[in-house]
This record gives structure tokens, sequence and C-alpha cells, in this order.
């Protein structure tokens, strides 16, 4: 069986998360604070693949939440 590369890896652990778990804001926090502490802790060269997951989550955060001060709650990590 074929290794899996570290951006498929993260993409299958944030996705489903993301996509099913985007109505609520506490999910989305926690997901947000996963994604950041990545952020401080893998190797340069993945730190591509955890801002497009941050980017992707922005993205289902908006699309969600359309109160601003519901969607700031959101984005907190």
């Amino acid at each position: 069986m074929p290794d899996r590369a570290w951006e498929d890896c993260l993409q299958l652990a944030a996705s489903e998360i993301r996509d099913f778990g985007a109505t609520s804001t506490q999910v989305c926090r926690r997901l947000s604070a996963l994604l950041v502490g990545l952020l401080e802790t893998v190797q340069a060269g993945n730190r591509a693949a955890v801002t497009t997951e941050l980017r992707r989550l922005d993205a289902a955060v908006g699309r969600t939440f359309g109160d601003p001060d519901q969607r700031a709650f959101a984005d907190e990590s």
C-alpha cells in the first residue's frame, strides 16, 4: 500500500471535521486551535498545507456564520 503524503493526511484529518462541524462555533474554534498549533510545530515544508487548511476553515466559517459577532467567536482559536 503506498504511503500518503503529509498534506493528504492533514486534509483527510481536517476536511470531515470542517465539513460536518462547520455549523458549530466550538468545533470551528478547536479545529482552528489545532491548525494554529500545527503551524508553530511542523516542519517548514509542511506549513503551506496547514495554511491551506486554515484558509478552508475561514471560508467555511464565513459561509456559515452571517452574524459578525458569531463569526468572530467561531474564528477565535
